[in-house]
């Protein structure tokens, strides 16, 4: 059991119940607001629905489903005899190492509520082929754990939970409905909810960060840069001094990264540098999808005239090997190992830093702002400041009795120790007790068959997979140690409005109909093959005048002024 902590009963609330998303239409057939009703009424009516379906449901006087919980809204366990194994397919990241057996709440939780499941896991590289595969076939699985950023694409065959979250889930419909709507918003269609995130409230404005080995910079005599050209010098120096001090002067990596990441790995990739040339990767569902709002108008980044600064400037890095020649086809394992060997010396990321680099050199790292540009440098914001991945678990039509999967997930955020564990894992994997009472980072794992804390998270933990909410009470229970400037310093403050870096209007949270979004995806699909090459060739052989225009003229042949349009149509939707 977790330190000095009260466990709450969160299973009782009622609050959860006051509130549904509402159907209220949005200019011109936008993502619908979130409406108040009564939510009592609204689960009993859906009850009389199943009951007329030919299965009677009795409620609960809060509107309850009186199968599985009792009259003061705790949930009766365990809610079945196992008769069933739901099969679940689990998209497994490059940094789990273990099987789902480790993964600690989920094996609590299968044992509470009696549920047995099945879980065909894939890997990273092959879980959008396999999405694919499933979804034009119909041989779907009950449950789908992984992140997409496609799910405008399926809700046809995608369970819509918008009423059962009240009946089976108190808290988290509460949490989804009353306190932070937004959450909502970033998983619903046409005012209907298809999905879940995961939920980390812990003060993040900006998913992103930047960071900088300042033993590093002590060696070669600088200070953190602050502009583009400073940066520029340090990366310099960084590469012709023996800026590690293992005595070799030609090992050190002064800038590393992985991949273009323009839509995806976007914290870890190249195109964190226009962060640095005064523009944001915004998109809807607090995606990145390459536009950006300015006085309230959609632009198409890749077109504007900062780009082409910033592909000058990475060709001028690249050609003098101030950044990592295997970046543009690197895994994320291979920039972490190069990380742990302390060859790093500047790179973004998307957590904390530790991650790329581990704690032992993340102590002589800082967290630092993007170096500024002549067009300035901007950081965009997150509403709610919280970690909130795109949709990562969906219950599909075929699921029998899908009430049985909401209350496991459910059971797993009923108490705030269930939270944190679900989130970072058990006691003794990532993370220990410190002498002060606060859940500080493992950095010992002889004998583990994870070798750093990202590994061990992502191994013993549903982190960002299934639904977890981890609330800012339990965020506190966190010890940040071993930085000149705490990560929790900079997302809560020089990240913020208060760091005057933040940029001024984010793309609001909301989803476009179905057909629109569906439309926008298959021209995103094209856009971003086509960007992502064409920054790598940019960086790699240059970028001049009559290759931009040439640019220009290929996004012209895309449909990048249709697809502006489309985001300026929703954004004034969303805005009404």
């Amino acid at each position: 059991m977790m330190k000095k902590r009260i466990v709450k009963k969160l299973l009782g609330l009622v609050l959860a119940m006051s509130m549904i998303l509402g159907m209220t239409a949005c200019g011109s057939g936008g993502d619908s607001t979130l409406s108040e009703a009564g939510t009592q009424d609204a689960a009993k009516e859906e009850g009389e629905k199943t009951a007329e379906a030919g299965e009677e449901i009795a409620l609960t006087a809060s509107g309850y489903d009186a199968r599985y919980f009792d009259e003061e809204g705790n949930m009766q366990l365990p809610l079945t005899d196992g008769s069933y194994t739901y099969k679940i397919l689990w998209k497994k990241l490059a940094t789990d190492v273990g099987t789902p057996e480790d993964k600690y709440m989920l094996q609590q939780a299968l044992e509470a509520t009696g549920i047995k499941v099945e879980i065909e896991e894939v890997s990273e590289q092959g879980w959008e082929e396999k999405l694919s595969v499933i979804f034009a076939s119909g041989d779907l699985p009950d449950v789908i754990v992984g992140e997409t950023n496609n799910t405008i694409n399926f809700v046809d065959q995608l369970l819509d939970m918008t009423d059962l979250l009240p009946m089976y889930c108190p808290f988290m419909s509460d949490f989804y409905y009353n306190q932070y709507p937004n959450v909502a918003r970033k998983n619903t269609f046409n005012g209907r909810l298809y999905s879940m995130s995961s939920v980390r409230l812990n003060g993040l404005h900006s998913g992103p960060l930047w960071a900088i080995n300042t033993a590093w910079l002590d060696r070669v005599g600088m200070e953190i840069p602050t502009t583009t050209d400073e940066l520029y010098e340090v990366l310099k120096a960084f590469k012709e001094q023996d800026a590690n001090g293992n005595g070799d002067p030609g090992d050190e990596i002064p800038y590393s990264f992985t991949g273009v990441g323009g839509t995806d790995n976007v914290a870890e990739g190249i195109l964190m540098m226009m962060n640095s040339f005064g523009m944001v990767n915004d998109g809807a569902a607090a995606s990145s999808q390459y536009i950006m709002v300015e006085d309230d108008e959609v632009k198409f980044a890749p077109t504007d005239e900062r780009f082409y600064a910033m592909l000058q400037y990475l060709n001028k890095l690249y050609s003098e090997g101030l950044v990592d020649v295997d970046g543009l086809i690197q895994e994320r394992n291979d920039r972490y190992t190069k990380g742990g060997e302390d060859r790093i010396g500047y790179f973004t990321h998307g957590g904390l830093l530790t991650t790329v680099v581990g704690d032992v050199i993340g102590a002589e790292c800082e967290n630092i702002l993007p170096p500024a540009s002549e067009y300035g440098s901007f950081i965009k914001q997150n509403d709610p400041p919280a970690e909130m991945p795109a949709p990562s678990f969906f219950i599909t039509k075929s699921c029998p009795n899908p009430e049985l999967i909401l209350m496991m997930c459910e059971y797993m955020n009923s108490t705030p120790e269930f939270r944190f564990a679900g989130r970072f894992g058990p006691e003794g994997g990532a993370w220990y007790w410190d002498e002060n009472g606060e859940a500080a980072n493992q950095t010992d794992f002889t004998g583990k068959a994870y070798q750093n804390r990202a590994q061990a998270t992502d191994t013993l933990s549903v982190n960002v997979h299934f639904p977890t909410i981890l609330l800012q009470e339990e965020e506190d229970w966190r010890a940040y140690v071993g930085f000149t400037l705490s990560y929790n310093t900079v997302e809560r403050t020089l990240y913020g409005e208060e760091g005057g870096h933040a940029w001024p209007k984010s793309f609001p949270l909301g989803n476009d109909t179905a057909e629109n979004s569906a439309h926008r995806s298959e021209l995103l699909a094209e856009i971003n093959t086509y960007i992502e090459s064409f920054v790598a060739e940019s960086m790699t052989t240059g970028i001049d005048d009559a290759k931009w225009q040439a640019h220009l003229s290929n996004c012209e042949k895309l449909n990048v002024a249709e697809y502006t349009e489309m985001y300026q149509n929703l954004y004034d939707s969303l805005n009404k």
